[in-house]
């Protein structure tokens, strides 16, 4: 699969996890698994995708029962990461 497939996957996952069809933890499984997918990627970027992964699963958190979502922050991460993956090299 090229990169700017894998990409256009990813760009996919987020935007399934605004829809609320996915967890962020699910997000955070699939986009390491589709970094670690693309060819010529320094080790660095995938670093940085997986601190994006955390911050967005620690910006959507479960306090006991109930359900604490910072949405301000979670639209700064997508942000970001849509940035990120924009950058990458397809």
């Amino acid at each position: 699969m090229a990169n700017r497939d894998i990409i256009l996957r990813m760009h996919q996952l987020l935007d399934a996890y605004e829809a609320g069809e996915m967890s962020p933890e699910q997000v955070e499984k699939s986009v390491q698994f589709h970094m670690e997918a693309l060819e010529r990627l320094p080790y660095k970027r995938i670093k940085e995708a997986d601190s994006l992964c955390h911050r967005l699963v620690t910006v959507h958190m479960l306090m006991g029962e109930e359900e604490f979502i910072s949405p301000e922050e979670v639209r700064d991460v997508l942000k970001q990461f849509r940035a990120f993956l924009s950058a990458l090299p397809s």
